[in-house]
């Protein structure tokens, strides 16, 4: 408890000594509990990837996945982070084929042990959309966004900032195939949800704004994307003067 109460307040080191001890104290006196450990090593592994140490964090990763693999109980909900995390580390190295196998075996067991209508499968159907869009895969991105849009629909409603990212998201796929008007629709959804979301970061506003300014310029709309344009640049330099006191 008290190394995730350091992560949440930006003590990394102290919240990595933290869990560090916890994994030497958990491995005299929690042998027979193998979930509980994988998820020690699951939470030092975010800190070490938080830390930029990558190398750390895949061995992190993987012996939490070994460990929780070892359960004779339901290890999807464990299982599935792990994973998704491993696929963050070889995203960053660049080992394409590994990231997208780890990214689909995390949907595969959260879908498996949750639901494919679990809340839980949308962050994961969002990686593999923009894995696939950022790898030019744009009807498999199309596929995971559209399924991640729809679930957080039905599970939020429709003004969810949740459902607008997936929204935008959407839309932004949707442009690159030259779907206009539905792209059009989604983003113009997603502005209109985000504008009023109130502790939303900014800075999701002025994504949508930029790219929705895109399909517009591509449409010969170069008023209204102009002004997009402006207030997404006045988003990001009120960001970017705003100082936080802590």
């Amino acid at each position: 408890m008290l190394g995730h109460l350091y992560q949440r307040t930006g003590k990394i080191r102290e919240s990595e000594k933290t869990l560090d001890e916890a994994l030497q104290l958990g491995a005299k006196l929690l042998a027979d509990s193998p979930l509980h450990m994988a998820d020690l090593y699951n939470d030092l592994g975010v800190l070490h990837l938080k830390n930029g140490n990558r190398t750390q964090a895949e061995k992190d990763f993987k012996k939490g996945l070994e460990l929780a693999q070892k359960s004779p109980r339901d290890t999807g909900p464990h299982i599935g982070p792990i994973l998704a995390n491993l696929a963050s580390v070889y995203y960053g190295q660049q080992k394409w084929s590994l990231a997208e196998s780890a990214m689909l075996q995390s949907l595969h067991v959260t879908e498996e042990s949750l639901g494919s209508e679990h809340p839980d499968v949308c962050p994961l159907l969002n990686n593999l959309g923009v894995f696939y869009f950022l790898k030019g895969r744009l009807a498999e991105a199309e596929a995971m966004h559209r399924r991640a849009f729809f679930l957080r629909r039905k599970t939020f409603g429709t003004e969810s900032p949740q459902t607008a990212l997936s929204a935008a998201n959407l839309a932004e796929v949707l442009a690159a195939e030259d779907k206009i008007d539905e792209a059009a629709i989604l983003f113009a959804e997603a502005l209109k949800t985000q504008d009023g979301a109130p502790g939303l970061e900014r800075s999701q506003v002025a994504s949508t704004l930029e790219k929705f300014a895109n399909l517009l310029r591509r449409t010969n709309n170069s008023a209204l994307a102009g002004e997009m344009e402006d207030r997404a640049n006045s988003i990001r330099l009120e960001s970017a003067y705003t100082v936080s006191v802590k």
